[in-house]
């Protein structure tokens, strides 16, 4: 039984004690079209009484040590 995971993919927390300084605080990966991406992601806090967001950025995967899985690398992108 196969698993399209085209269109999907999945973030994961970064310990607090893995994180590099400015680095996000969440990774992970998606695949869109068949090529896989590098997901990273920062909790930012809302201001003025708005709610937390998250800002996000994208990479190829194969740029930043695309051989580890998401949430198993050392702690950054």
């Amino acid at each position: 039984m196969g698993y399209d995971r085209d269109n999907s993919g999945a973030i994961f927390s970064i310990p607090v004690d893995k994180r590099r300084q400015n680095g996000p605080t969440m990774s992970g990966s998606v695949m869109i079209g068949g090529v896989k991406y590098r997901l990273a992601a920062w909790k930012k806090e809302g201001k003025n009484g708005k709610p937390p967001w998250l800002s996000l950025a994208v990479s190829d995967w194969e740029e930043r040590g695309g051989n580890r899985e998401p949430g198993q690398d050392e702690g950054g992108f």
